[in-house]
């Protein structure tokens, strides 16, 4: 274990990781400099024993870094897991499948302590590939950071996207820890999607200075295709409800104005589109359609995404064809909604 004294700790959870994905992340770690770094490695349980091998022995030749082999508990459990082992005044979570830049954990330690903020957006690439855009230095004003929580609570952060900066996931960043600490800030458990999402509100909300920073480029984002968010599956229809009960706690605690109670209702549009591009109208969903028209209709029927979908007005949707969707979806007109969606997504 690394004695110097740690000013930053970097968390990287890694569940059942493509071992070329784990390895070039661990080999990033690596290449960090500084004794002022550790490196928090947590297996949640992976099954594919060269996670287990892979990060044992990054632990072993680098005693900057702390390895836990634990029992699956998710995501969040794991990283705040990891925020409870965490020494350093600072924090950075690096997703398994993804790579740090070189240097990023020193240039990031040197933005925070010259800005003296409570956390940084950084910039970002893809696999390397940095993203054009104009370079931008800024703190967020009162009015800036309202606006960034209401964009992060209706899922519509592609104005950020565009600035290379990633504003709604807790990679490519950099947290001053003692704000979590005072304040109760971790990972909803049992939440296996927007989790990412609802630690950074939290954040945001009790954060007194946030800045962006995309003149600096510090994680490179891998296109994993293996990865959850990308295969057929039933979560995103079954966190919907879930993922609406802690907006809607964040927003009746924080922000109870409609503005944002608005935004909830376009989550609620967004993430059906989810469920549909992932599950009901996946061309590797083999569930009969009459099961997944039933499955819809009982979505539909939720307390809470029957709540935030009347909200949604229909001038704030743009196209005129998802309007008409709206309605049927508001009026639960599932037969006719399956007749319209199926040709907008990709043939079973």
């Amino acid at each position: 274990m690394n004695d110097n004294k740690i000013e930053l700790s970097i968390i990287v959870p890694a569940y059942n990781i493509p071992e070329v994905f784990l390895s070039r992340c661990v080999s990033s770690l690596h290449a960090q400099k500084g004794n002022n770094l550790e490196f928090i490695l947590l297996n949640d349980g992976s099954s594919f024993g060269w996670v287990d091998g892979i990060l044992r022995e990054a632990a072993d030749i680098d005693d900057r870094m702390v390895y836990v082999n634990k029992p699956n508990t998710g995501v969040s459990d794991t990283r705040n897991e990891g925020m409870r082992m965490a020494r350093g005044e600072y924090l950075m979570f690096v997703d398994a499948d993804d790579e740090l830049m070189p240097d990023a954990c020193q240039k990031s330690l040197e933005c925070i302590k010259e800005s003296n903020a409570d956390v940084i957006v950084l910039g970002y690439c893809f696999s390397h590939k940095e993203i054009r855009h104009n370079p931008i230095s800024i703190i967020i004003s009162e009015e800036e950071k309202e606006r960034l929580l209401c964009d992060i609570v209706s899922w519509d952060t592609k104005e950020y996207t565009s600035l290379g900066l990633n504003v709604d996931a807790p990679w490519g960043k950099i947290f001053k820890k003692n704000i979590a600490e005072k304040n109760n800030i971790i990972y909803p458990v049992g939440l296996a999607r927007s989790q990412d999402a609802i630690f950074c509100l939290y954040f945001y909300e009790y954060s007194r200075k946030i800045v962006f920073d995309n003149r600096i480029c510090i994680y490179s984002y891998n296109d994993n295709m293996d990865s959850v968010c990308r295969s057929c599956s039933e979560t995103s229809v079954r966190m919907l409800p879930f993922i609406l009960g802690e907006l809607e706690k964040f927003v009746e605690k924080h922000r109870p104005i409609n503005k944002f109670r608005r935004a909830i209702g376009l989550r609620v549009y967004r993430g059906l589109l989810e469920a549909e591009l992932r599950y009901f109208f996946h061309p590797k969903c083999d569930v009969p359609v009459p099961e997944l028209k039933l499955c819809y209709k009982d979505l539909l029927n939720d307390k809470l995404v029957n709540k935030y979908l009347l909200q949604i007005r229909y001038r704030d949707i743009k196209s005129y064809k998802m309007r008409v969707c709206l309605f049927l979806q508001k009026h639960k007109l599932v037969e006719f909604l399956f007749r319209i969606k199926k040709y907008a997504y990709p043939q079973k």
